[in-house]
Order: C-alpha cells, then structure tokens, then sequence
C-alpha cells in the first residue's frame, strides 16, 4: 500500500464511520531533518505523527501510525485493510489481534544481560552495540517486510566532516525513528542501527542479543602494568577492613575461569512513554498562586519586616502608581525615554499585545530584530498594572537563553526608566543576582535559573515571558513542557513566547493554536552580499597556498560550492573563489572589508559574527598587527568576559576610530548595540554534540542555519541603512539547513532527567514525550543507567539523598557527586574550583600562536603531570594577589604569567557560588576552607584531590603510548592524541616517558583525530577506587593471573589485594549517602579510619611500580629535551606559584609571545641556561615566587620577602 493509498483509506474510514475528515499538519525540520507531520481527528486524543525526509512520506506515515492506532484500540479490524502486505509493513500481522506490548511501552529486562564478558554499552541495552546492530537489525526489517533504508547527510570542514544517518519507519503502531552521527559513512549507519535496534528491544519486539562481540574487536587491552602495594599499607588495610567488618571477596586460587569482583554496570529498569495506568505520569502540579501580602516573590520566602510586611496589597498598589506618576511629571529625562520608547516598531502594535495577554493565558509574539519586544513587552505589563493601580499584583519573569543576554536587557530596562537595577528590574543568572522589589517588578534570569526555581514553585509570579524561544536549547524545551501543563491547571498564569521571524505555528499548536502577534522590525534596509559580491568588490585575491587536508577512510568530498559562482562575475573572481577553502575564514579577506568599510566614511560599528573564542582570538591578533590597527577599536564579546568589558561594546568608539566588534551568536539576539552598520557573518557555529552510547563529546564548526543568518543580518540597520557581508557563497547559503537541530535531540539528558525528578514530574521517559520534539528513546536510558550508576536513582527510580543534591548543584551531575565526596575528604573548595572550571569552560592559559603553553604557564602544575592541577595553581595564585595586593594587581599578574584575567574572575565567581550553595545544605565551613598544595614533591593532600578528580571524569581514561599519542577503549575511535594545550604536551624530538602511563582527561574532542583535553596522570589505585565499575581476575596460560579493570586495563597485582581495596567502596557508598541525607554529619566522618585509609591508598608512593620510568621520582618530563639539564621542579619542597613584585607593580606591561618565550626559557631553573643569555645565582634556591623584570628576577620567600636575585650575564 503506497503513501496516497494509506492516505485514501483512512479518509474513506473515517468519512463512513464518523463523517470526521483528518487534518494533516506538516512542517519542515530543515534540511537535514525532513519534515514532520501531525495528524489529528476531531473527537479522538490521539495525535499520529510522522516523520520522513518527503511531505508526501511523513503524512504517509502519520496515516499508518493513526490507522496502528485505531486498530490496537479496536475502532477498526485488521482484516478491514484491503492490503495484507501493508499489515505486515506496519507490524500489525500477527497471531493475536492484541498485543499487550504495543504503544510503545518499555518492558523489564532478562537476566540474560548480567553475563560476564559484554562491554557497559552492551549491557545497558540487551547486548546490542555498534559492531552487531545491522546484523540484527537488516534481518528484522526483510522478516516483517519493512521498506527502509539509510538516508544520509554531511557537515563540516573537510579535514574534520561528519556523517549523519537516518532512518525511520512504523512498527505496530510506534514510530521507530533514529538519526546519530559518525566520523564516517559506516560508523553514522552503525550507531543509526544501534539506536533503532535498542528501541525495538526496549518494546520488546526483539529479543537480546544472541551473540557476544568480540572485546578485541571493539577494544584494545592495555599491556599488563605490574602494581605492589607498600606491605605496610597491606596491613593497614587489613586492619580496616576488621575495623568495619568488611568482607571482600575471597579470590579463588588456581581457577581457570574469570572470576567478577566488582560489576557495577546496570540495566535499565522497567519505563512506560505513556501508559495511562501508571500514576507517575500525572500531570505537572508545580504550586502556583498571584502575588500575595508579605511574600516575597523573587526570594520565595515570607516577609519578616520593613514596609512591604506591614502593608496590605492595595497600599502597596497605590505608592507604587503614586511614585510612577510623580516620577513621569518632574523627571525630564524619564519624560525623554518615554518618548523614544514610543519611536519603536513594537509601540504601534502596544494595544494588540495586551489585548491579546487579557483574553488568552499564552500569546506568542514574533517579531523582527530591533521590534523592541525584548524590552517593551515585560514594561507594557507593568506600566499597565500600575496604571490601573494593581502594581502589587504584577511580578513578571522574563527569560533569557544566555547570561549575558539577562544581564545586559535587565540594564537596558533599567537604564530606560532611569532607575538602577534593583529597583523595579533586576536580573539573576547563575553566580550573580540583583533582585527588584518584591512586588510590581521585573527580573531577567536565565532559562536554568528559573527552573531550579520551580523546586519551591511559582508563587507571586503573575507573568513568565520566554524569549528568544526559538534557540530551543534543552532548558527552554523543558520549560515549555513545565509551562504548558502548568497553564492548563491554571489559566490565570499568563505565558509570553516570543520568537524571532521564523515560522511560529510549532509553538502555537504546542500551546493549543494560541494567537500569534506580529511584529515589524527592521527600520533601515540591509544591503547584502555574499562571498562572491565581496571578493569581485574588493578585487581580493587570496595566497596560493596548497594545505594538506586530512581525509579519513570512507569519507566523501563534500561539494564545494565556492566553485558554483552564479551569475555575471569576472574570471579573476571565479579563480580566487576557487582558492578561497569554505570551511577556513579568511582574516586578510576580513582586512580588507574593514579597510573598504573605513573608506566608505559611514559612521557606524562593525559586529562581527565568529563561531568560537579561539577564532575571535586569532582574528583580534592578526588585526592588532595590521598596519590599520590604530584606526579600530577591536573588542571581543564573550559569555566569559567581565562585565564591564561586555559593557564596553555599547559605549561609542573614540572619535576618528572605527569601533569593531568580535562577537560569537550570543549577538544573534537579545543583545542590542544600537550603532551597529555592518555586519561581517562568518555564516559559521560552533555545535557541541554528544553520542550517548560512547560518552563522546565532539566540537565542530558546522554552517549555521539560514534562520540564524537572518538574525545576523538584522542586527544591522538599527540607526541608518546597514550593510551585511556573508563570507559565504550565494550557492552555500542556498543548501543551508533552514534551522538548527534542537538542542534536546543531540545533547546528554542526565541533568535533565534529574531536574524531573526533583520537581516530581513522574516518569522521565513520559515527561520528555511531551517534549516539542522528543528525545531518541536510547538518549533517555543512558541517562537513567548512569544515574542509577552514580546511586543518584534508585531502583524505583526515584531520587536518592544524593541525588537530591546533586540535582540542586548547577553542574555535571559527576561533577556535582566530586564535589559532595571532595568536601568529605576536606578537599570541597579544589572540588569547587574544578568543576567551576568544567563550567566555565574557557581555558585559564592564553595560547600563543603555536597553540602550546610556555613554560611560565607550564609550571603552574610543578611536578605534576595534570592540567587540571596547573589551572588550581593558578587560580589560587591569582586568589592570594586578589587577597594581598587588591584588584589593581590582578591584570598584571595575570599578564606576566598569560592567564586570562576574565576566566579566572568568572572562576572565582563560580566556585564562590558553588561553595555557598553547598553550604546552604549544611555542609561545615571547613570542608571548605582553602589548602596549600605542594605541586613540586611530595604532597598527599594532592594526591587525594587527583584520585578524587576520576569520580568527576570517569570513564574519560587513556593511556600514554609515544610522544602524544593516547590510547583509549575504544579502537573504532582511531587515533588519539593528548592536547596541544596541555602540560603533558612536551615539545620534544626524544621519546617521552610519563612516571605513570595512565590519564584521566576531562573530554575527548574530534580534529581529524580524538584529542583528549585537560588531562591528569592517575594511580591504578585512583582507578580502582574512584573509577572502575568492572574489575575482574583473568587467568593467564603461564598459570598467573590478571587484573583487568573495564575490559581493557590490565595490572599485574596481586588480587586479593585488589579485592580487599574493592571491599572499601561500599563502605564509602553508604557514608557518601549518610552525609548526603546529613551534611551537618560530615566531621563524623572526616577522620575515620576509612576515609584515611583511601587516602592513604591515593597516595602516589603508596606502590611501587617496576615498570615504571620514573615512579619513585615523581616528576614531569623536560619541555626541552635538548637540555638534559633543565627540568620542571627546582622548588622542591614549595607550593610554585607566581607572585608580583610589590615594588615593580606599576612598570608592568602585558608581554608579548616573544616576551613569554625569553622569559619563561630561564623561569624556575634557576643556575641553568636560557636561550638569551646566562643566569648566575647563588647556590640557595630555597625560593617560592620570582618575578621578572626585563633583565632582572627577582625571587620571594615563603615569607613574601625578597630572597635573592639574579642578573642577566651580558658577556
């Protein structure tokens, strides 16, 4: 039966039966995501929908999921059908005409998944991974004569492209649909089958996996690494484990079978998408109520005292339009405000929109860049209270998808009614708020900020306007689930969507076709040209440079269209079309536009569009080095940048200086900057997307959607007719996606699955069907299995104590549980400051052009052989000069040593915030309190917070092999490198030798090869502790045994040993969930001989290592192997960090890369050679912090006093 004939069918059912015709409504998901359809039928709740690359196929396919509908519930007989063939197709041939497992519901797993011997992937999801879903699954689909097949897409640059696969069809009246990507063509349909093939397991129509993947297939065991454990920490252990009665598992001697000591690896419990019957799927009941007398509405919390908890509403109401109106009558300025308020598009439609809010709870207003509906809206609302004198009883949330967005618009609001924030308009984003009054206000926050409110309800919120609900990040999906079934229970709420101009009637239907306002914006035209426009202008003609490009095995040259020039162009600017390499922004073409933008005498801005800091950094140096340079004012606007530099992008450029702006998308919206004329659009973004089945994180720099590039474009125009040059072809612009994939179909959904059960929304996999688009089925399990690993859920899948704290902390949820367990080892501030840094996520260390570190940053991590401990030395370098020498001191600081001031000031404010946070549960003071580590020598206190940082990371875990090379489970990943950044990079021509080969690294990205980032060399014992979840004894055919830690780690250990440290996890497990469930009760724990005996284990020297280099002599190897002599670690037995001299301060300048290199080549060694010279010095190096000084250091002690110092030896 074809599309029209399944479509004919059902109407003529449906026109006999119930003279009711069906109503199909599809709509474009973009260019690689097809279309969707919905089907609905007056007098029936179910919604059929479909999905498929055609129109024609998607409402194809909603007509067969609504006829599986009608035949599962009995309204029409299979037989009535007149194609057999079709039946099958659909799924719905079978034995019996009932099938209690149809609509989709999950079922309970077999016991046949806890066999020994299956990597976590396969044992989360019936045995099926990568390398054996097709064979699964391409059998199943000719058996039930299923028409389906792989559609493909591809994106990127051509040294970094990515493949997507896709697939959909219908079986028994559920849409099996899956999309995932891959490096290659193979590896997208790979994890495409895989996804297809867990949800058929998930609704039982498969069974599990019959067979067992081959481990050397999929992944590559480790050499075996021998590993003796110090005989005095043996006993020390044993004695432990009396102490607490703990019995490990007795080893079996002379086995020849594996034998399990630890598998902590689970299979997904039992969830329903929908089941009607289940009473975890009730609808949404978040506590809502109007404002109300003494409560404040922004705090949650009642009124204690002063004038707002003595006085009844109606007194309130009547200050409030009495102090508006004295304010409008005598505040000239005000007065003027008002008047160019009304200059806005928005103005004219101002009647429109509020009738719209009184006689329906959910409008949605789509307006154009520069409407004015980001900042009128919210004040129409409250202008209207006051006026009528109800102000009290108007408290208005608006949203913001960004910080920076909340933060600016807040400011912007309150600049306009010449007040200051604080007063009727404030803003709270994660580590910063300033609150309005309770009532009769406005507050800006960030999408997350108000859903961690919802915990303790919307109480006094009159109004929630979202804005920007088109960027469809997981956060405001999740919102807009929370708010639809909100204002169904309560009408009363009013919900303001507003949207950029793109289609709108996704979110209309969602909200029950509420009415749409629309908006005119842009009051200038925009002149507009593409990359072809701009080189036959300009004449540009670029560099022949030939680059070498990685190409992967099976990949596919992506067309390129630079090569399609369409219309009336010269030859000369065809050719240097033709040189011009689509996926690389050309600066020196960004040169001259600026140039021919200067010439043109126009007064006016330039934003310039960037998909990331990195190329917003390499574009600010090539232009500071232009020989224009004086004539620009360059500023960089980033979520990472102090505030007052983002403020800075609003203020006019000096006269006779063009003001240029480096901005990524967080300028597509919300952010206004008036004197904006030209818009340069680099037409590309940065996207993170994760796989769920492999933990992979990959960065790419994709094309942006031709919605995104509209927005672009509108941020010209606001002052005078603006100009926009897209350095992309017109062709290019024509095969772009219409939008973007939404963000809650390619990311993880731990944190929001943790978010669901803490505001008690039921069912995890039932709440995010609700979704606008719900997430792939597999996503969710993921999600749930590693919680349930995490012991965040528990085996009814419910939150545990620690996963109620967990939920509350804004961070990873690993990271969150490294906090809690870091503040029980007295380690809870470097946990904080960790995991800010996670957060942050922006590097602590400026690169200079070769992408590496100098030696100056490299010895913030001493001896050590972590990133993640170079950026805590820093950060509490840079904390004890914010605490000695004042705020002045800190830019220099950060100068001389090339750490970036703004990251490390957004870092301080993160893990004040997180620390606070902790301390509102009732964690003591002193698991927070700052520690001095030694990075150089021996250092316990350190060596536990590296163990600790595995519980925060794992399964991230590589092993060194040669130079930079990395190797990880999984060998379908190919290469692996450690990252140009790190500290562990060496710049070397000899071999390099790590004291440990082991790594733990805080994500993996893909740049032709993976690249392991931020990394730290860990202990087998961390592992062991902190990391494994399967460890089991491999006998060998010598007659010895293996320890293999997740199938792929092998140590040479004795395993009783082994066991006996595996024996100390529960014990932790059950104090890490005492401590939760009681954080007062931490010092109870602190000290026990438990706790000290981890810590003891943690220790570096608490083994020997035969094999190892370098294990007794713990130290990082040399930067420059050339000079044997030179090596990391002169301050032995100190904590090195860099301090300025008190006296010098004010003769500091920021150093250029050349500067950093000759200083750094002679920082730290002391005695040895520099490459610019000799350095004498006196045979005392006992010295913490130098400073230099062009051709003096000076070196400080411990006691902040001079030591001793050095002069250059000219001769």
């Amino acid at each position: 039966m074809g599309e029209r004939d399944i479509k004919e069918f059902l109407y003529a059912f449906l026109m006999k039966n119930y003279k009711i015709p069906p109503v199909y409504d599809v709509k474009s998901l973009g260019e690689q995501n097809g279309y969707y359809c919905e089907l609905r039928v007056n007098g029936f709740h179910y919604v059929a929908t479909g999905r498929s690359t055609s129109k024609r196929n998607a409402q194809a396919n909603a007509a067969t999921s609504f006829v599986s509908h009608l035949v599962c519930k009995g309204a029409m007989k299979a037989e009535e059908i007149p194609n057999r063939n079709a039946l099958r197709q659909m799924g719905l041939y079978t034995s019996s005409g009932n099938d209690s497992t149809t609509s989709g519901r999950y079922v309970h797993r077999t016991d046949e998944d806890s066999r020994l011997g299956r990597d976590s992937a396969q044992l989360s999801i019936g045995g099926y991974s990568v390398e054996n879903a097709k064979a699964k699954l391409h059998p199943f689909l000719m058996e039930n004569r299923i028409k389906a097949d792989y559609v493909y897409e591809s994106y990127g640059p051509d040294h970094q492209k990515n493949f997507v696969a896709e697939m959909s069809f219908i079986f028994r009246g559920s849409e099996i649909y899956a999309r995932e990507k891959g490096w290659t063509k193979a590896l997208a349909s790979k994890s495409c089958a895989l996804s297809i093939v867990r949800q058929l397991y998930e609704m039982k129509f498969i069974g599990p996996s019959g067979a067992t993947v081959s481990s050397k297939k999929n992944q590559v065991e480790t050499k075996p690494f021998p590993v003796i454990l110090r005989d005095e920490l043996e006993q020390e252990l044993n004695r432990t484990l009396m102490e607490h009665r703990l019995l490990p598992n007795v080893v079996r001697k002379n086995s020849i079978e594996p034998q399990t000591l630890l598998d902590e690896r689970l299979a997904p419990k039992a969830m329903r998408l929908g089941g009607e019957g289940d009473s975890r799927c009730s609808s949404i009941d978040i506590p809502w109520s109007p404002p109300t007398a003494n409560w404040n509405t922004w705090t949650a919390s009642t009124i204690e005292r002063g004038y707002f908890a003595t006085t009844s509403m109606e007194m309130i109401s009547q200050d409030l339009w009495q102090r508006q109106e004295r304010r409008i009558q005598s505040d000239i300025s005000l007065q003027k405000a008002l008047e160019e308020r009304k200059a806005l598009p928005i103005y004219a439609f101002k009647n429109a929109v509020m009738d719209a809010l009184y006689n329906h709870s959910v409008v949605v207003i789509r307006g154009n860049t520069g409407s004015g509906k980001s900042t009128q809206v919210c004040q129409y609302i409250l202008d209207d209270y006051l006026r009528w004198k109800e102000g009290a009883l108007c408290s208005v949330i608006v949203t913001q998808p960004r910080r920076i967005s909340a933060i600016s618009v807040a400011e912007r609001v309150a600049s306009e009614r010449r007040e200051e924030v604080g007063e009727s308009v404030g803003f709270s984003v994660r580590f910063e708020s300033t609150l309005p009054r309770p009532y009769g206000a406005i507050l800006f926050c960030t999408v997350g900020v108000l859903l961690r409110r919802l915990e303790r309800g919307l109480h006094g919120v009159s109004h929630v306007i979202v804005d920007e609900v088109h960027e469809r990040d997981t956060n405001t999906d999740f919102l807009l689930i929370m708010l639809r079934d909100l204002v169904n229970r309560h009408p009363e709420l009013r919900i303001i969507l507003m949207s950029a101009t793109i289609d709108t009637s996704l979110f209309s239907r969602y909200f029950g076709r509420c009415p749409v306002v629309d908006i005119p914006g842009r009051v200038h035209p925009v002149q507009l040209y593409y990359l072809e426009d701009c080189v036959e202008m300009l004449r540009f003609r670029p560099r022949q440079e030939v680059k070498k490009n990685y190409q992967r095995k099976d990949d596919e040259e992506e067309e390129n269209m630079n090569l399609k020039v369409i219309g009336k162009y010269s030859s000369e600017t065809k050719k240097a079309m033709a040189l011009l390499n689509e996926k690389e922004i050309c600066l020196e073409l960004v040169e001259e536009l600026l140039i021919h933008i200067k010439q043109m005498k126009i007064p006016g801005a330039v934003l310039i569009f960037l998909p990331g800091w990195s190329t917003i950094f390499a574009l600010l140096r090539h232009l500071q080095q232009s020989r224009f340079a004086s004539d620009y004012l360059l500023l960089p606007l980033h979520s990472m940048l102090p505030r007052e530099d983002q403020r800075r992008v609003f203020q006019p450029a000096p006269e006779r200086r063009m003001k240029v702006i480096l901005a990524t998308n967080i300028a597509e919206s919300s952010i206004t900057i008036d004197d904006v004329v030209f818009v340069i659009d680099s037409c590309l973004a940065n996207v993170k997307l994760f796989t769920s089945h492999n933990n992979m994180h990959n960065y790419a720099t994709v094309w942006a959607a031709q919605d995104n590039l509209e927005q672009r474009r509108g941020r010209a125009g606001r002052v005078r007719p603006g100009y926009a040059f897209r350095l992309c072809s017109y062709s290019r612009y024509q095969h772009l996606e219409k939008s973007l994939k939404a963000e809650i179909l390619r990311s993880p959904l731990h944190e929001t699955a943790l978010a669901i059960k803490l505001l008690r929304l039921g069912s995890i996999a039932h709440f995010l069907s609700k979704a606008l688009e719900p997430p792939p089925i597999d996503a969710i399990i993921e999600a749930e299995v590693m919680l349930r690993e995490m012991k965040c859920l528990d085996a009814q899948e419910e939150l545990t104590a620690l996963g109620r704290l967990v939920a509350r902390i804004p961070v990873e949820p690993s990271l969150a549980k490294m906090i809690i367990v870091g503040a029980l080892f007295g380690h809870g501030d470097a946990m904080c400051i960790l995991a800010a840094s996670e957060s942050v996520s922006a590097d602590v260390f400026y690169l200079g052009l070769n992408k590496r570190l100098n030696n100056t940053q490299r010895s913030f991590a001493g001896h050590r052989c972590s990133d993640h401990v170079a950026m805590l030395s820093a950060f509490y370098a840079y904390d004890q000069i914010r605490i000695e020498s004042g705020p002045r001191s800190l830019h220099s600081f950060c100068d001389a040593n090339g750490l970036s001031y703004s990251t490390l000031r957004a870092l301080y404010d993160a893990r004040c915030q997180l620390r606070d946070i902790l301390l509102s549960f009732g964690f003591p003071k002193t698991c927070f309190a700052p520690k001095a580590y030694r990075v150089s020598g021996n250092d316990p206190e350190l060596d536990t917070v590296i163990g600790l940082i595995g519980i925060g990371h794992y399964p991230n875990i590589c092993v060194h092999r040669e130079k930079r090379k990395v190797q990880m489970a999984e060998t379908r990943l190919g290469p692996s490198l450690i990252h140009k950044s790190s500290v562990n990079c060496i710049d070397s021509a000899d071999e390099v030798e790590f004291p440990l080969p082991f790594f733990v690294f805080s994500e993996k990205i893909r740049a032709g090869a993976v690249v392991c980032k931020n990394l730290t060399l860990v202990t087998p014992l961390h592992l062991i502790l902190f990391g494994a979840k399967r460890v089991q004894i491999i006998p060998e055919s010598s007659g010895g045994c293996l320890v293999r830690l997740d199938g792929w780690i092998n140590l040479q250990i004795n395993p009783q040993t082994v066991a006996n440290m595996l024996a100390l996890k529960p014990a932790l497990d059950e104090v890490i969930a005492r401590i939760s469930a009681d954080p007062e009760s931490v010092p109870d724990f602190m000290h026990s001989p438990l706790v000290n005996m981890i810590s003891r284990l943690c220790e570096f020297h608490a083994a020997e290592y035969p094999s190892s280099p370098a294990s007794q002599n713990y130290k990082r190897p040399s930067d420059e192997g050339s000079d044997s002599e030179v090596k990391f670690g002169r301050f032995e037995n100190r904590a090195a960090y860099y301090r300025p001299s008190l006296e010098s301060q004010n003769n500091w300048s920021q150093r250029s890369e050349s500067t950093y290199s000759t200083k750094s080549s002679a920082s730290g060694y002391a005695g040895q050679r520099g490459v610019n010279g000799n350095w004498r010095a006196t045979p005392d190096l006992n010295f913490l912090i130098w400073r230099l000084t062009d051709c003096h250091i000076t070196l400080w002690t411990l006691d902040g006093y001079p030591g001793c110092s050095f002069w250059r030896d000219r001769s």
